[in-house]
């Protein structure tokens, strides 16, 4: 499946075009493929400025209570990558625990000039417990 997504409009003291196409593609029940490529243009006095984000997420079910998902994303912003890896267990209804293991590059500051790259790794825990039955 193949979507395209446009969006325009103000943005703070500028304008804002947005693009965006999806493919889907699922080749069993249990596994599932997608790959974006989303393009953002930002018009302002100070000059026109363009951002491409890619992406390519692979979700696996081993059964309805446990999902795994890969998510692979390059910036084109000096080309930071991202990996992220997720485990979602559902133990009952409502009720969920999160395994997320984050890999990739972030800059130091939004700042002008030349930004400093550095690595970054982060692992979340996230449990849910719903009270209702």
């Amino acid at each position: 499946m193949v979507r395209f997504f446009e969006r325009f409009g103000t943005y703070y003291n500028g304008r804002l075009n947005e693009f965006r196409t999806r493919v889907n593609y699922g080749p069993t029940m249990r596994i599932s493929i997608a790959t974006v490529h989303e393009w953002d243009r930002f018009r302002f006095p100070q000059g026109i400025f363009n951002v491409h984000v890619g992406s390519l997420n692979t979700s696996y079910s081993f059964s309805r209570f446990l999902t795994t998902s890969l998510l692979f994303q390059v910036n084109s912003d000096k080309n930071p990558v991202s990996v992220n890896f997720r485990v979602r267990w559902n133990y009952r209804p409502d009720s969920d625990l999160f395994l997320i293991y984050n890999l990739g590059n972030q800059f130091n500051s939004l700042a002008a000039g030349n930004p400093i790259l550095t690595r970054e790794q982060r692992l979340t825990v996230k449990y849910t417990y719903s009270f209702l039955k």
